[in-house]
């Protein structure tokens, strides 16, 4: 079986080509104010004349544009060609990738004064929800302190101390790693927030 992976949930383009388990191609580049424009000229190059058996698509969370852009772009190729398309969240992807024990604390970064997290404990998820530092300071100086994996929070836990769980992987290859080692990790393609996005509506007109 062959898999497209995309994410462009991280302010850039991240694409992954896996066949049965293992990588054919992989591509990622920083794309904050073109993902719209570069997205289909960068799926088209990486897939040349071949097919896929699947998309597969990174729904969040993080950038609430990025998000639009990779699920609406995924969803009409997928209306087009006909070829199925799944979502997978980065918390799943990057825990169902790693396959480590719990106690797990998996982080993203969020670009506010906040972090996006979800606590892995005794093979149970905690809801994902929003941390502040003050809030990860009692779990990682308890007795048993959970490994730390993720992106975007080496700044933030500073001057905390934890451990942390490297991954050969990123972006898309966490999806297309954890879709094969558990394709029932593959969901409805469907936005993931941790919270609603900060958005401001135009004012009225006046009359």
């Amino acid at each position: 079986m062959k898999i497209l992976a995309v994410d462009t949930t991280e302010w850039k383009i991240s694409l992954a080509l896996w066949e049965d388990g293992v990588e054919l191609a992989f591509q990622e580049y920083l794309s904050p104010r073109d993902q719209a424009a570069q997205l289909p000229c960068s799926i088209q190059e990486m897939l040349g004349t071949d097919s896929v058996d699947l998309f597969l698509v990174g729904t969040g969370p993080g950038s609430f544009t990025g998000i639009r852009i990779g699920l609406g772009f995924l969803k009409g190729l997928s209306f087009g060609t006909g070829i199925p398309l799944k979502g997978m969240d980065k918390f799943t992807a990057i825990r169902t990738s790693l396959g480590a024990p719990p106690p797990l604390l998996i982080l993203l970064e969020a670009r506010r004064q906040d972090i996006y997290g979800q606590f892995f404990e005794k093979e149970t998820p905690h809801p994902p929800q929003s941390f502040t530092r003050d809030d990860l300071a009692s779990p990682l100086t308890s007795p048993t302190p959970p490994l730390i994996a993720g992106s975007g929070f080496e700044e933030f836990l500073s001057p905390l101390s934890y451990k942390t769980l490297e991954s050969r992987w990123t972006g898309a290859q966490h999806l297309a790693n954890a879709f094969f080692k558990d394709p029932a990790s593959a969901t409805t393609a469907a936005p993931f927030y941790v919270r609603e996005a900060d958005v401001t509506l135009p004012s009225p007109l006046n009359k």
